[in-house]
């Protein structure tokens, strides 16, 4: 219970809360003395592992195995962890004597080494072991905790999901059958149902910390000094906004424009648009005097006009943040309708953006691909950045 009601205040912290909720465990539990065996191996052992609650994984440079067990309650005993050595090959089988009763492995082994762990239904390979490799799974939930270089194959696992540390938060990526990485360690889980949640590196909670303001960009400042819906929600947030006016010229010792000085100034906007009919049809033959383009109210000169027929790369940025999160469901049906009425030669990229920006698929014609992004998109946590 404890294990789960942190895993859902900050999953983002698992590897290295999880030591020390073992050592917790230990103290409320008066855990004894663990069991520790060590076996002579080749450099590539194969390790097979039945049944533990949690498994940790260390490579080292010993042509040797060596396996230390834990377990909460009374004094664990070789009944309960049975090793039989083999060759070059291990097994090692975890049998509780009591249903409440959490077997902890740790496993030190060749670089060279494959590990599998099977339980609760699911399989977990390792091949390769680098650094240091958390594993806690039951039956609903497999949670792993692998360093940044880890190659993940989760072409068997339809619900994983990835969590990347952002600013702000954490982003949930959905990674389920497909490949992720491409370094050392190799994991492949297998799990048909249950939810796969992996976490890189070792990633220290979020702390509260005093940060500089960052002066807004010129694009900022430029909507909040319209009359708009948006520059009045920007104005509430952040009224400090409308206060930075372009800089302005300099001028000479006498308070004139600077002698010499030459300003150049141009305002012409390109806009890009699409006509319709009732239907839905594209109308044809349009010309400059069937459009009329205001700016604050004021009518705007059009200086150019043309067809175009010509591809277009497109950006679609979705807002992700944690307001949207009741809405993920309506903004993917949305995302793909569009991906469904632009032409098929146009390029689109996927952008989210929370308190940071992520690149979900770049410029690509590639439909499928596009559509496989967006369904697998998830609501991370955190607000939203008006500078990004």
């Amino acid at each position: 219970m404890v294990l789960a009601r942190f895993f859902k205040f900050n999953l983002s912290s698992l590897i290295s809360i999880s030591i020390v909720l073992l050592e917790c465990v230990s103290g409320l539990t008066q855990v004894t003395s663990p069991l520790v065996h060590s076996f002579p191996t080749q450099n590539n052992p194969r390790i097979t592992v039945y049944d533990a609650d949690s498994l940790t994984i260390f490579a080292w440079e010993r042509n040797e195995v060596a396996v230390t067990a834990e377990v909460s309650g009374a004094s664990i005993s070789d009944n309960e962890v049975k090793i039989k050595p083999e060759k070059n090959k291990i097994e090692i089988s975890c049998e509780p004597s009591r249903a409440d009763r959490r077997i902890s492995l740790i496993v030190r082994v060749p670089a060279k080494a494959f590990i599998e762990l099977k339980t609760q239904g699911h399989r977990i390979e390792v091949k390769e072991p680098a650094g240091r490799i958390e594993i806690i799974a039951n039956k609903n939930t497999i949670q792993l905790g692998v360093p940044e270089s880890a190659s993940l194959d989760m072409t068997e696992a339809p619900n994983a999901m990835e969590h990347r540390q952002m600013s702000g938060g954490f982003a949930r990526i959905g990674i389920g059958r497909r490949r992720t990485g491409t370094g050392a360690p190799y994991l492949k889980v297998t799990a048909s149902t249950a939810m796969v949640l992996a976490t890189r590196g070792t990633i220290a909670p979020v702390t509260p910390a005093v940060q500089t303001p960052k002066n807004p960009t010129f694009a900022a400042t430029t909507i909040a000094r319209r009359n708009s819906s948006m520059s009045r929600a920007l104005n509430r947030s952040y009224p400090q906004l409308i206060r930075n006016h372009p800089e302005q010229p300099r001028t000479s010792s006498e308070g004139g424009p600077e002698e010499g000085s030459l300003k150049l100034e141009t305002h012409l906007v390109n806009l890009n648009v699409s006509a319709t009919d009732k239907s839905g049809k594209a109308v044809p033959d349009l010309k400059p005097e069937d459009f009329s383009v205001y700016e604050d109210g004021v009518k705007q000169q059009i200086s150019f006009f043309s067809s175009e027929k010509t591809p277009f790369n497109l950006v679609l940025l979705i807002d992700l943040s944690g307001s949207m999160k009741d809405e993920i469901d309506l903004i993917k049906a949305t995302a793909l309708h569009f991906l469904d009425v632009i032409s098929v030669q146009d390029s689109v990229a996927v952008v989210t953006f929370t308190t940071d920006v992520t690149v979900v698929s770049h410029l690509t014609k590639d439909r499928e691909d596009l559509k496989e992004s967006i369904e697998w998109m998830l609501a991370p946590a955190g607000g939203t950045s008006f500078y990004a």
